[in-house]
């Protein structure tokens, strides 16, 4: 069964999920955006009604994304009229109970990934990660994660937190890790394309087996001399530095463990 559905916001998470649902046959009987550009161009091509009132949720609807920045979620939630249906928000770090102004039937639908409007995204191989205060709302959030993806699991607010940190490690902080490497060949005058075969072959061996097995550089062998060359190197960088030190340390002890 389909649920009566309505996605508030408009941003990256939004769009993508609600092009994602309508590509499923999943329609989106309603989006609902303080961001009347964005929000109207959404509903337009997804076929969906639009409003910039939240007091203004559609009666009938069975179910209510909440795809909003982390800052927002609480406070939309307290603005949203008290119906029957279930809300959920799609946040990697906000506890649940940050919906329990509007009601006993809130959860969460986070589809583990990072999205920018100008990238494709295939839901087919995304997790989504689902919970609900109430267990009988767990079919209804299950059914529609595995109409996206066959990955859904069943992830409390505690674990969550955990995984959401995890992700800022693997995705945020290795993003940095490419840009100062870009700022690195970039005063050498050489193009960041030479990196790109390592980065492919990097995020592909790390998808196989432990990541602590494919360690390797200097830090690794315990070569200082090559360790104390790159700190000189990065002198004129105090922040690079202090991060090439610090991870360089890191390695060094958990392959001292080994």
């Amino acid at each position: 069964m389909t649920p009566r559905l309505s996605l508030i916001g408009s941003g990256n998470v939004a769009t993508h999920l609600g092009k994602a649902l309508t590509a499923v046959q999943v329609p989106v009987q309603q989006v609902l955006s303080r961001n009347a550009v964005q929000g109207k161009a959404l509903s337009d091509t997804i076929g969906a009604d639009f409003t910039t009132d939240f007091s203004q949720l559609h009666p009938e609807t069975e179910l209510c994304i909440l795809a909003v920045s982390d800052d927002a979620v609480a406070t939309v939630a307290a603005q949203l009229p008290k119906l029957s249906c279930l809300l959920v928000h799609t946040s990697g770090a906000v506890p649940m109970q940050q919906l329990a102004t509007y009601g006993a039937r809130i959860g969460v639908f986070y589809p583990l990934q990072t999205f920018s409007k100008d990238r494709t995204v295939d839901f087919a191989q995304l997790p989504v990660c689902i919970e609900s205060a109430q267990e009988n709302d767990l079919p209804l959030l299950e059914s529609l994660a595995r109409r996206l993806s066959p990955k859904c699991y069943q992830v409390d607010s505690e674990q969550r937190k955990m995984l959401h940190l995890a992700a800022v490690f693997v995705n945020n902080f290795t993003n940095h890790m490419y840009q100062i490497g870009a700022e690195l060949l970039a005063e050498a005058r050489l193009p960041m394309d030479l990196l790109h075969p390592l980065m492919e072959e990097t995020a592909q061996k790390a998808q196989t087996g432990l990541p602590k097995d494919w360690q390797t550089g200097p830090a690794r062998r315990g070569d200082e001399r090559v360790l104390k060359g790159h700190e000189q190197l990065l002198s004129e960088h105090p922040d690079f530095q202090k991060i090439y030190t610090l991870v360089s340390q890191s390695i060094l002890r958990s392959s001292s463990h080994e």
